[in-house]
């Protein structure tokens, strides 16, 4: 019994699709984002249990309290879905576009602001760029 032989897929790849470089850029954007959220929610950690954040009555040190634990979920879920758009599922590219959006919007927000201009230019560049690879690149339907 002979059996027919399939030739090997192009360029050595084991039949998998391989990723593109904008879902690694845009992955990549979503982590480092991650990470800044997360030294954001550090950083309000330390000032809660500075003694300047000590000078807080019940109430704002519990509105503080509650603000790093929002920013410390941003941050996990900004790296979750990076690692995730690093292995191709859709549902992080989706995720990306709206996190990206909604960056944008805030970004717009932040330019209000005489001392928030640069840092709003550099958000709205940031999430334009997180937008545009992570709606602009194809990925399995997984």
């Amino acid at each position: 019994m002979t059996e027919e032989m399939t030739p090997p897929p192009p360029n050595g790849s084991n039949g998998k699709q391989g990723r593109s470089g904008k879902i690694t850029a845009a992955g990549v954007l979503v982590i480092i984002q991650g990470a800044v959220w997360l030294l954001m929610a550090i950083a309000l950690l330390s000032f809660r249990s500075s003694t300047i954040g000590s000078i807080f009555d019940d109430l704002a040190g519990g509105i503080l309290t509650l603000a790093t634990i929002i920013v410390f979920l941003i941050g996990a879920g900004c790296l979750w879905t990076g690692i995730a758009l690093l292995k191709l599922n859709n549902w992080a590219r989706i995720t990306a576009i709206v996190i990206g959006a909604i960056d944008l919007l805030i970004s717009v927000l932040t330019l209000v602001s005489p001392d928030g201009v640069a840092t709003g230019l550099i958000m709205i560049i940031w999430s334009g760029a997180i937008i545009y690879l992570a709606g602009s690149a194809k990925i399995g339907s997984n």
